[in-house]
């Protein structure tokens, strides 16, 4: 991940920033579990599934060249930040947290959809200082497969669509992204 974020200690509402995320690193791990009651196993990576993703996503290396370069980075526009806490430099103590939702502009294979996640921050200080702001999602920007026009692109991953809807317990049509941030002021 790459990018800025503005972030006004004495008015979060003000906060933006623009986080870029190279697709072309992204490997994809998977994890299952007998039922719905049962714990998730082992993280699992699947060379095979990382390839096909990145076919869906056309950044493979037999995509067009054109379409690589415009598919290969996902973006998230912060717009819009409402906290719990407007202002962090009225609490007090090293390390202040707060709570809310962040909401965006989220970018992926070209397209731009709004979307919204639970945050929480931790602003760390030494006495007056501003020193780092740790953010995290409390739960993930859903990516949505269709809207995105993320989808098979090979002769195995068109006749496996097909039978999408017959795996619909299994597969979902959303990737669920978590986000967590160190930002370090300047």
């Amino acid at each position: 991940l790459t990018g800025e974020v503005f972030i006004d200690p004495a008015d979060l509402s003000k906060s933006t920033g623009l986080i870029k995320a190279d697709l072309l690193k992204l490997e994809l791990f998977q994890q299952k579990r007998d039922d719905e009651k049962a714990d998730y196993g082992e993280r699992t990576k699947s060379d095979k599934q990382n390839e096909h993703a990145r076919t869906w996503l056309e950044i493979s290396p037999d995509a067009p060249e054109e379409a690589r370069k415009a598919n290969a980075m996902s973006e998230f526009k912060l717009t819009k930040l409402e906290s719990d806490h407007k202002d962090v430099t009225k609490l007090t103590g090293d390390s202040r947290k707060v709570t809310g939702t962040l909401t965006g502009e989220l970018r992926v294979h070209g397209r731009k959809v709004e979307r919204s996640a639970k945050f929480e921050a931790t602003f760390a200080y030494q006495g007056d200082k501003l020193t780092k702001v740790t953010v995290k999602t409390t739960e993930p920007l859903k990516v949505s497969l269709e809207e995105h026009d993320i989808k098979p692109r090979d002769a195995f991953g068109s006749l496996a669509q097909k039978t999408l809807g017959d795996l619909a317990g299994k597969v979902s049509n959303h990737a669920p992204v978590q986000i967590e941030l160190v930002l370090t002021p300047k």
